[in-house]
């Protein structure tokens, strides 16, 4: 039923989908699995708790970038082990950004990929308050591959998710 040529674009689509995130998905198990050494706690958001899984299959989520939420106290550190990996900050004063924003500007590596670390899910001047010891409370481990990470609970998640498309498609 579907036209041979949308068919090739679809499964096109999905390799290229399947090539970015599988290269995204290898670099984030490093950076899980050094934060993790690093006794640094930290919840998957977005892309990597939706592609495995509610999705099932990490090509059929398109991911730009890999979202990360550690607490407020940890983001510094979080930031520095990231530069330990060979990730750049081309913002000169990244770690005064905290009282401005929910995250750290990106940081990115040789690869091409790209981390933000969030310390919050709305930014400082919100309307919207978040109840952050509620989200680390409610998280539940999930396996991303061979790592075990948090993740928001289905409510939270939900919650997330609504507050994201709110902010980004206003």
């Amino acid at each position: 039923l579907i036209p041979v040529d949308v068919g090739n674009r679809l499964r096109d689509v999905y390799r290229i989908v399947a090539t970015r995130n599988t290269s995204l998905f290898f670099d984030a198990l490093k950076v899980l699995k050094s934060l993790a050494d690093n006794q640094l706690p930290v919840i998957a958001l977005k892309g990597l708790s939706l592609a495995k899984n509610i999705y099932g299959d990490i090509a059929l989520r398109p991911m730009s970038d890999m979202d990360l939420l550690v607490k407020k106290e940890d983001l510094v550190r979080a930031g520095r082990i990231l530069l330990t990996l060979g990730y750049k900050q081309s913002f000169p004063a990244w770690e005064s950004t905290l009282e401005t924003l929910h995250h750290l500007p990106p940081f990115t590596n040789k690869s091409g990929a790209t981390i933000e670390l969030h310390w919050n899910i709305v930014t400082p001047d919100s309307p919207i308050k978040v109840d952050l010891d509620g989200l680390w409370e409610r998280a539940c481990l999930i396996k991303v591959d061979h790592v075990e990470v948090l993740a928001f609970s289905p409510e939270d998640l939900f919650l997330h998710l609504c507050i994201h498309a709110c902010f980004h498609l206003q």
